[in-house]
């Protein structure tokens, strides 16, 4: 049941580090096109 925990959290963080690296992401194009016009 512990290992199952353990999966889940480590589901869960991966997940929120990929949606955190989207979200950067989406700030630095925002970014770049704002300070080229």
């Amino acid at each position: 049941m512990s290992s199952l925990k353990m999966l889940v959290c480590l589901y869960l963080r991966h997940t929120a580090l990929y949606i955190g690296a989207l979200i950067l992401g989406e700030c630095f194009c925002l970014s770049t096109q704002l300070f080229n016009d």
